[in-house]
C-alpha cells in the first residue's frame, strides 16, 4: 500500500522541535532573502556624473564604467531619477 503524509521520523523531529522552541517555524539564519545595496553618496555622485556627461547611455555601460554591478547601477538611476532608465532616442518631427 502506499504512504500518504509525513513519515514517522519526521513527525518525531517536528514534535521534538516543538516541545524545545514552541514552534515548528523554519528556522531562518543568514543570507535570507535578496541581497540588498548599499546606497552610498560616492556611488550615487559617480553614476550621475556619468549620466549627467551622456544620457543616452545604457545601464550596462554605466554599470561597467563605474564598476558597480548592473543591479547596483539600476537601482542608482532609480533613486537619483525616479524610474529606470530607458535609452533615449531623438525622434523627429514630421516635414
Amino acid at each position: 500500500m502506499f504512504q500518504f503524509g509525513p513519515d514517522e521520523k519526521t513527525t518525531c523531529m517536528l514534535f521534538v522541535k516543538f516541545e524545545r522552541t514552541g514552534s515548528v517555524a523554519a528556522d531562518r539564519k543568514e543570507n535570507v532573502g535578496p541581497r540588498q545595496t548599499v546606497v552610498t553618496p560616492e556611488n550615487a555622485a559617480k553614476v550621475s556624473g556619468i549620466v549627467q556627461q551622456n544620457p543616452q547611455k545604457s545601464i550596462q555601460r554605466t554599470a561597467s564604467e563605474t564598476g558597480l554591478k548592473y543591479t547596483s547601477t539600476q537601482k542608482y538611476y532609480k533613486i537619483v531619477y525616479g524610474c529606470f532608465h530607458i535609452k533615449s532616442k531623438v525622434i523627429k518631427p514630421y516635414q
